[in-house]
């Protein structure tokens, strides 16, 4: 069993058929042992193989499955509360990511809700921040600017308590698009703070660096009415575009370099 579980995360990132193939082994396995916990790793790594290949109503059964699983441990000495509170948050995340993709964010937040009381029982301060982070990403995505600011501020709460500069960057990255359009200086305040950390992680933060630039730009150009600072932004960004980068934002910064054309007339 402990070589199947090896080769099933070891093949994960480069041989997906083969991880998967060692995934049922580990399963089949798994039912003459009566090795529930690591019937749910293997399930779940069938699912996340299903997740990537974009088959998301497979990934969803074997993680249905994992929960399935997982409810049977409780109760069973074999485990700890632990391994069980690790299964259902993995599981959680994994599921909302795949409705995340489906578009379904109602039942997206819903998982990583479900997710958010594990994290913060075993303070999981990463985790933590990266999930209400997410959520607060869905929200802004479904027009509900005041639950995407509450969360968002969760997530800087966690992030600076674990004193991990990215993720004190990420929220602020979406409080400072949050507030362009209600409280410039609240968005110029945010937007600084992820300046001063992605400016400096350009290359491996390209595509937040951009968005960044973006916002900045358009805070110069309607707080502080200085075109030319907006302009300087615009063209940075636009040297840092390679294909790598979404078509969401790439939208997004060619609608700048016309929003600055207008203001130019």
């Amino acid at each position: 069993m402990r070589i199947y579980l090896n080769l099933m995360w070891g093949y994960l990132q480069t041989d997906g058929n083969r991880s998967a193939e060692y995934a049922q082994k580990a399963v089949e396995l798994s039912y003459r042992m009566n090795a529930l916990n690591a019937r749910v790793d293997a399930l779940r790594i069938l699912g996340l193989i299903s997740y990537s290949g974009d088959d998301y109503e497979t990934a969803l059964d074997y993680f249905d499955q994992a929960l399935h699983v997982t409810e049977q441990m409780k109760g069973d000495k074999r485990y700890k509360e632990s391994d069980i509170d690790d299964n259902l948050s993995a599981l959680y995340g994994s599921i909302a990511n795949v409705y995340n993709m489906q578009d379904k964010a109602h039942l997206a937040i819903h998982y990583y809700q479900l997710a958010a009381p594990i994290f913060e029982k075993h303070h999981w301060m990463e985790s933590t921040a990266i999930l209400y982070y997410s959520i607060g990403e869905l929200y802004g995505s479904m027009g509900n600017g005041e639950e995407a600011e509450r969360t968002y501020l969760l997530a800087v709460a966690v992030a600076e308590a674990s004193g991990d500069s990215l993720l004190i960057a990420m929220p602020h990255k979406g409080l400072a698009k949050l507030y362009l359009g209600s409280d410039l200086p609240k968005a110029d305040e945010s937007a600084r703070i992820c300046y001063n950390y992605y400016s400096r992680h350009a290359e491996e933060e390209r595509e937040d660096y951009i968005v960044t630039l973006l916002v900045l730009a358009r805070i110069q150009k309607k707080h502080y009415c200085d075109l030319d600072r907006a302009e300087a932004l615009v063209e940075e960004a636009l040297e840092l575009m390679n294909d790598d980068v979404r078509s969401e934002t790439v939208g997004d910064l060619y609608n700048a370099c016309c929003e600055l054309a207008m203001e130019r007339k």
